[in-house]
């Protein structure tokens, strides 16, 4: 990882030397989560992946208004 940050800008957070990646399930780089407003993890994965919009819409479709 240390031969690509210094020669690629990344304007996003990379949890080296951290417990995220077994503490959250992330198998893959990238990953995204999706959080309600309760703070609750409510969809996570591949960001490519069709579930995400899937989530996403549901999430919007039971949100408080």
């Amino acid at each position: 990882m240390d031969k690509f940050l210094k020669r690629t800008s990344v304007e996003y957070a990379i949890g080296l030397e951290s417990t995220a990646l077994e503490d959250y399930g992330i198998s893959g780089i990238p990953h995204a989560f999706l959080v309600d407003q309760a703070g609750k993890i409510v969809w996570h994965g591949h960001p490519a992946e069709p579930e995400m919009e899937k989530a996403i819409s549901n999430a919007l479709l039971t949100a408080p208004r």
